[in-house]
């Protein structure tokens, strides 16, 4: 990817797919959440291609609003709308035209999982920094997403935050959702198994730094390929 004039990711290939976590590492500015919104298509490459489910990403196409369906990323810092914790989580939920009665069953069931069950009525702007973190993620739960996208999921919360999401990235792949989260912490990879990518100034580094860990109980500019397997996506 190249912004200004400078070339800020250069994959040549990377494959993502599976029902398993992918943990990408590297230091801030490595091209990690830049990586993450090439993969939730909300930025087209400058070169190369993306391909999702055997098919090139559509870019520019009214069929790449559909596609980008399959697909949710929860950024660093989430933003949250006025008004209550039920409304902010069930918001994706009523524009993609669910039901009343489905939308009040995933809100409660994310929630559950966040460990916000008596949150619904609560002021969204009213939370701590932790607790908009635990919304946010619910959020994204709700809409049962394919590939589940985590910019720096754990940074900058509390323990008792950090341990609660720790457990819920860790049992994504056994509910079936790809995800892929971003870290700048080195120990986050070793707690949380799984595949490491690491990104060094925007490219894969060697062969040694991407490794598969036990899991605990081509993208960019130019990007030539981006492969995820057809199982999952």
């Amino acid at each position: 990817m190249v912004f200004d004039g400078q070339r800020v990711l250069d994959v040549h290939r990377l494959a993502i797919g599976g029902s398993r976590l992918h943990i990408l590492t590297g230091a801030n500015g490595a091209g990690k959440s830049t990586l993450l919104n090439v993969l939730a298509f909300l930025t087209p490459p400058t070169s190369g291609r993306v391909i999702f489910g055997g098919t090139p990403v559509p870019w520019g196409s009214p069929s790449l609003f559909r596609l980008r369906r399959n697909v949710t990323l929860m950024q660093q810092f989430p933003y949250l709308f006025a008004g209550s914790v039920f409304e902010n989580v069930a918001y994706g939920l009523g524009v993609r035209g669910m039901g009343a009665a489905e939308q009040r069953r995933r809100v409660d069931a994310a929630l559950a999982q966040t460990n916000l069950g008596g949150f619904a009525r609560r002021n969204a702007l009213q939370l701590s920094g932790g607790e908009i973190r635990r919304v946010a993620m619910a959020r994204a739960l709700a809409l049962k997403p394919r590939v589940l996208l985590l910019d720096e999921p754990l940074a900058n919360v509390d323990h008792e935050t950090a341990r609660l999401l720790e457990s819920l990235i860790i049992s994504l792949p056994r509910q079936g959702v790809c995800t892929i989260m971003t870290t700048h912490e080195p120990n986050h990879a070793d707690r949380l198994g799984g595949r490491t990518i690491h990104l060094v100034a925007g490219g894969i580094g060697q062969a040694d730094l991407v490794a598969e860990r036990p899991v605990p109980a081509g993208i960019g500019v130019p990007v030539h390929q981006i492969a995820a397997s057809a199982a999952t996506f």
